[in-house]
Parts: structure tokens; C-alpha cells; sequence
């Protein structure tokens, strides 16, 4: 169950007001949210590991048609399937 700036938490069902004072408490908090801080929340929910993972996997799938497919172009697979693997178990257990 994740707190976000505006006072929500997101449930299985959607966001859910976390303030027993109501709607108008925590549009009064979201509007004082500066852009800079709203940017911030929105890169930290971002994942360079995840990035990487797809960008090696594209890699591999484009080298594997262009190229004769060496051995080392599998190594993009083994790295880019374990890092995917990685960065979904750490921001589940994150998210703990």
C-alpha cells in the first residue's frame, strides 16, 4: 500500500482517499504540489533497470535477425531476461 503526494493510497480497486476529512482536503494538497516535485515522483516510479532490460532485449531481437546471431549477441538475452527478472522482484518487494 503506497502513500502518494496527494494522500491517496493505491488500492487493488483504484485510489482511495486516505484522509477521513474528504476530497476537498486532498485537492488542497495536490495543487500545492510544486511541477518540480510532481516531476520527482514521476522519475522515481521509473525504473532504469526495467529500461535497460528492454533496451538489451530490442538488442538482442534486432542483432539476432541482422547478424548471423554470434554467441555474444545471446548474452544481450541472458542479461536482458535477468535484469528484467531483477527489477520486477525488487519494486514488488519494494512495494511491501
Amino acid at each position: 500500500m503506497n502513500v502518494n503526494a496527494c494522500g491517496r493510497f493505491t488500492a487493488v480497486g483504484g485510489n482511495v482517499d486516505a484522509r477521513a476529512s474528504g476530497v476537498k482536503y486532498a485537492a488542497r494538497v495536490c495543487a500545492s504540489i510544486s511541477p518540480a516535485e510532481r516531476r520527482h515522483a514521476t522519475f522515481r516510479r521509473m525504473d532504469l533497470g526495467l529500461l535497460a532490460a528492454v533496451v538489451m532485449l530490442i538488442v538482442w531481437a534486432v542483432a539476432t535477425f541482422a547478424l548471423d546471431a554470434p554467441g555474444w549477441v545471446h548474452l544481450f538475452l541472458t542479461l536482458g531476461v535477468f535484469c528484467l527478472i531483477w527489477r520486477i522482484a525488487a519494486r514488488a518487494a519494494t512495494r511491501r
